[in-house]
């Protein structure tokens, strides 16, 4: 260290070197003033320091008036400065017991930030103060950094949508940090200091308590779900409870309300299906054996004088037939495999049209209005399954309504992209909205579960099939859409139904050509193949009545085999569409290359989703089952129209007109 020079006359020699050895070992910048002010000693540090900033002098500041060197600061620091010097010269006057103060300043090395201690001590009677300048830079940083990373954090927590609550081992609750996506079942400033008995119902805490007990012991993740009921709704929960190290616990809690109603609508949608594939197959054999009782129905009564009372019981065979394939037809809307027939239409339009006959359906004591979207409601579906739809919705509207009430049927655009809905969550872009409503008897929740489901009514006996809404289920999902039900007890129900919206043009329906076979006589060979024998039967004995020379297969494998061993031409095929070993589809692509000119007429109960898609386009011939014998004479004489036949074929072609 440096002295004043009168001070190395001093006795304590021993005693000033240990001194000089413990400052000049410190870290601060160190200086001894005397009651003036002025500098009597300094340490190595401040030495350096001096060195390093540019303040070099012979003695390093000693015998300056460190005051006077302190008010003569300028520029950004003169502040700082006079404060310093004031605070020690509040010391030196014995004004105050210390001083201390924070401040920053700029170096060669940057910006420092330092601590300057001011401590008075008396000296043979005198009196004394050390300053001592504490580099805290690498703090400050520290502070900085840590400041930030917090910033940042909590930002981050700021966007999980999850509530977070730290707990005590004994469940108090000591932090809080609401979620967006979790409403508080009280203000978030009266959680803290309270346990899970004084918040929630007392299961939901009992299971707390007991999750956190299990995840201080274990040291595990301990997770379990409550229900709530927030603002007249019941909402779902689920708490993740975790323990730190410092015996307390974080408890995560997210709304998993959306997904627990996902969840549910994906069970109910496999449950549907399942139902589905059942009702379709169920469908299609009933099908095969309804085309068996028309055909053959229809063939006796053309065998019957026209005054023979068996006519009224044919009749009734073929009503009862008639009534029970629109049955059929049902179930296979419902199971989606009922064969479409697409083109785009505008929802506006038909619900506009469809409207003058629903008001003369529903009575009049309801009062039916509609709001239809101001622009066109475009959409690609089958015009008969969406007239069946409102059909159906408006039915079920009226049967809720015994005593008379509204009806309201709406269409609207919606774009899911531009405001978010949840209903069309998984199924992004612009949307045709139908929407039904009634201010009816309304539905609890256990209904609304199985309102779709077929067979599933909640009319009395004799009063209703149960496949009114079940339909509507299919014909929407078939036809590329959704179906959405909101209801309650004495509320009503409302529908909304979602379609895709398309940007093509309105299509208007093709008038199907009448066939001109009725009275036409032409030669022809029919390969018919049908696995169902009674089905087989039918159409042999109607192609049979007009003449035509038929070949007879059970299956795809064995018309491979008459075409192949057949030298003459075909001029027209029949299959079913499903069949086993070889379907009716695979037997026309492997006859395709042999017998290019051959027209093909496919018939099915129902057909699956693929088949529509590979087979029963808008160009293919289709037949549906159960068919009359007049439908299928018409169509297979349209088909024969088309052929042109040679004259030495020995058979004649007559198609019954009746």
């Amino acid at each position: 260290m440096r002295y004043k020079k009168s001070l190395h006359q001093e006795p304590v020699h021993t005693l000033r070197a240990f001194l000089e050895f413990t400052l000049d070992s410190l870290t601060p910048h160190i200086a001894v003033l005397d009651e003036r002010g002025t500098i009597l000693a300094v340490n190595s540090t401040w030495c350096r320091f001096a060195d390093s900033n540019g303040f070099v002098g012979a003695d390093y500041g000693v015998g300056t008036n460190y005051l006077k060197v302190c008010n003569s600061v300028t520029g950004p620091c003169a502040d700082t400065a006079t404060a310093i010097a004031n605070g020690i010269a509040g010391v030196l006057a014995m004004r105050q017991a210390g001083f201390k103060r924070e401040y920053g300043c700029h170096s060669p090395k940057g910006h420092r930030w330092f601590v300057v201690r001011v401590t008075r001590f008396e000296q043979g009677g005198r009196v004394r103060v050390v300053v001592a300048h504490i580099d805290v830079t690498e703090r400050k940083l520290a502070e900085e950094a840590l400041r930030e990373s917090e910033k940042k954090n909590r930002a981050l927590l700021d966007t999980i949508p999850d509530m977070m609550i730290r707990m005590s081992s004994t469940g108090t609750l000591l932090e809080f940090k609401p979620g967006k996506g979790v409403r508080p079942v009280v203000p978030p400033e009266e959680f803290l200091g309270k346990t899970a008995y004084d918040i929630f119902p007392r299961a939901i805490a009992e299971q707390s308590t007991k999750s956190l007990r299990a995840a201080l012991q274990t040291r595990r993740t301990q997770v379990f779900e409550y229900q709530l009921d927030v603002e007249g709704k019941n909402r779902h929960y689920e708490a993740r409870l975790v323990a730190d190290g410092t015996n307390q616990v974080l408890a995560i809690v997210r709304d998993v309300t959306e997904k627990k109603e996902l969840e549910a609508q994906l069970r109910h949608s496999q449950k549907m299906e399942a139902v589905g594939q059942l009702a379709g197959g169920v469908a299609h054999d009933f099908n095969n054996r309804l085309t068996a009782i028309l055909g053959y129905a229809e063939l006796v009564a053309r065998e019957l004088e026209r005054a023979s009372p068996l006519h009224e019981d044919i009749d009734e065979i073929r009503r009862s037939a008639e009534g029970a394939a629109s049955l059929t037809r049902q179930l296979l809307a419902f199971s989606r495999r009922e064969v479409l027939q697409p083109r785009v239409l505008d929802l506006n339009t038909l619900v506009s049209e469809l409207s003058r006959m629903l008001r003369r359906f529903i009575g009049e004591n309801i009062e039916l209005s509609t709001h239809l979207g101001g622009s066109p409601a475009r959409i690609k579906a089958d015009p008969g399954q969406i007239e069946q739809v409102i059909m159906n919705l408006v039915v079920n509207a009226r049967d809720a309504m015994p005593d008379g009430g509204k009806l309201v049927i709406e269409t609207a655009s919606v774009d899911s992209r531009a405001n978010p809905n949840p209903d069309l969550s998984f199924r992004p872009g612009q949307h045709v909205m139908l929407t039904v409503s009634d201010s009816g008897c309304g539905m609890d929740q256990e209904t609304q579960a199985r309102v779709f489901e077929p067979f599933f009514t909640t009319k009395g006996r004799g009063k209703g099939t149960g496949l009114g809404l079940a339909t509507v289920y299919g014909s929407v999902r078939q036809n590329g859409g959704l179906v959405r039900l909101e209801s309650a007890p004495g509320r009503g129900t409302t529908f909304k139904i979602y379609f895709p919206q398309v940007e093509e043009e309105v299509q208007t329906a093709e008038a199907i050509p009448e066939s001109r076979a009725g009275s036409r006589r032409r030669s022809a060979t029919i390969l018919l193949v049908e696995d169902d024998a009674s089905v087989r039967a039918v159409a042999r004995r109607i192609l049979a009545q007009s003449g035509l020379y038929i070949l007879e297969a059970c299956d795809g494998g064995e018309g491979l085999d008459l075409c192949q061993h057949h030298s003459g031409p075909i001029d027209l095929l029949i299959t079913d569409v499903v069949m086993p070993h070889c379907s009716g589809p695979q037997m026309v692509d492997r006859l395709a290359s042999t017998r290019p000119e051959m027209q093909v007429l496919y018939m099915s109960g129902y057909t699956e989703s693929a088949i529509v898609e590979r087979v029963l386009d808008a160009h293919t011939p289709f037949l549906r089952k159960p068919f009359s014998t007049k439908e299928f004479a018409s169509k297979v004489g349209e088909l024969l129209d088309r052929i042109i036949v040679t004259a030495n074929e020995p058979n004649q072609l007559f198609l019954p007109d009746n």
